[in-house]
């Protein structure tokens, strides 16, 4: 098992496969981080989000496009299979990361976001310039 894991690649039978799948992998992540993008087009966490995703969904498929490639020209340390391995299996781990993430801390972080938004309608603001933000005038004042 252990010559299997860290002895250089023999045919490659999957290697097609696996380029397609990187390759599809990359091209929906990017759609979808684009339309996410698109929506929530002044919502900034949804934007956060989506950026995070993008860059971390599409730099896993690089990086595998890349060990796939050095798969391809036999290179001795970078092309041993418990990378290719160590790889897939950090793709499931994030994909699994990203289901409980949205399962258990996205609402939290919504609700706080959306309280903000509500909090900032009710703050006043300036008009612009250098001038200051307007002073609420007092509805009823007391005489002495």
């Amino acid at each position: 098992m252990i010559d299997y894991l860290f002895l250089p690649p023999g045919p490659a039978r999957w290697g097609g496969v696996l380029f397609g799948g990187f390759v599809a992998l990359t091209a929906g992540i990017a759609l979808l981080t684009a339309v996410m993008y698109e929506i929530s087009e002044r919502h900034a966490l949804n934007r956060r989000v989506a950026r995070r995703l993008f860059y971390w969904g599409c730099g896993l498929q690089l990086l595998g496009l890349l060990l796939l490639g050095f798969r391809a020209l036999n290179w001795p340390i970078v092309s041993i299979r418990v990378l290719m391995y160590a790889l897939l299996a950090a793709e499931v781990y994030a994909a699994g990361y990203l289901w409980w993430w949205v399962k258990n801390r996205y609402p939290a972080l919504l609700a706080a976001y959306e309280w903000e938004e509500k909090k900032r309608a009710y703050i006043p603001r300036g008009s612009g310039g250098t001038l200051e933000a307007p002073r609420r005038s007092a509805g009823a004042r007391r005489r002495r």
